[in-house]
């Protein structure tokens, strides 16, 4: 059975059944359902959930009740891309505001957003539950390790080596005029150096995946030593590369 097949055989039971609370019409994507807060706890506990390291958090209707017995420290946040994007940023990993929102730099004092609109990157400050907007204006973002963690400090450098062989195939896939890495480790691990590899914000000289530009700028967390108005310029510089 295919996974279309899947869906339609659960969304014409629930049709039957009248059990879909939200949303209709129901054959896009599985809605919650009466009795989903029991089955999300008998889930929790079968082996293939305990076994699981990490769940896609894909914020459904269907899945939140699931989401809702799973600790954010297991969740991801999947990824905004396609080919032909201007820009893809590359985060370091989610952190647990953005793990727990299914959502991007989510952390109520993250930056991301702020730097996008004032750079002229998007046309108003996007909230960040609002991420998927930004492929249409051709802005893509993914992480440099995929697992979630309270900070950097939690994350390994094999993690950050690991994580660099599946970026660097993703960016070749989508092929972006730019990818934009968002601190220097995430960089040093993509551009496959060491991990204290001395080096400097700004546009590389290296493509280190053919015909896409490289940009190594600071992190936009609110923790960032890195002042402000030094991370705008590089956001503005990043929109100017991207022309």
């Amino acid at each position: 059975m295919t996974k279309a097949e899947a869906r339609a055989l659960a969304c014409r039971g629930l049709h039957e059944a009248g059990a879909a609370r939200s949303p209709f019409p129901t054959e896009v994507r599985i809605p919650n359902f009466v009795g989903a807060e029991a089955a999300a706890r008998r889930l929790r506990v079968t082996p293939a959930c305990q076994w699981a390291r990490t769940v896609a958090n894909s914020q459904t209707c269907g899945e939140m009740p699931v989401l809702a017995e799973v600790p954010w420290e297991s969740r991801t946040v999947p990824d905004l891309l396609h080919p032909g994007l201007r820009v893809v940023f590359v985060g370091l990993n989610p952190g647990r505001a953005s793990a727990t929102a299914g959502h991007h730099f989510a952390g109520p004092g993250n930056h991301f957003w702020r730097l996008l609109h004032e750079s002229g990157l998007t046309p108003r400050r996007l909230d960040p539950a609002e991420d998927e907007h930004l492929l249409a204006m051709g802005l893509g973002i993914t992480n440099a390790v995929p697992r979630s963690s309270r900070g950097e400090q939690d994350l390994a450098w094999e993690e950050f080596l690991a994580g660099a062989e599946a970026l660097r195939q993703k960016v070749a896939n989508c092929q972006p005029g730019v990818v934009a890495l968002l601190g220097k480790m995430a960089y040093r691990a993509y551009a496959g150096l060491s991990r204290t590899a001395d080096v400097a914000w700004g546009r590389q000289d290296r493509h280190t995946v053919p015909g896409v530009a490289e940009y190594l700028a600071a992190n936009p967390s609110s923790r960032s030593t890195v002042p402000f108005a030094v991370r705008l310029a590089q956001f503005q510089e990043i929109r100017r590369l991207a022309e």
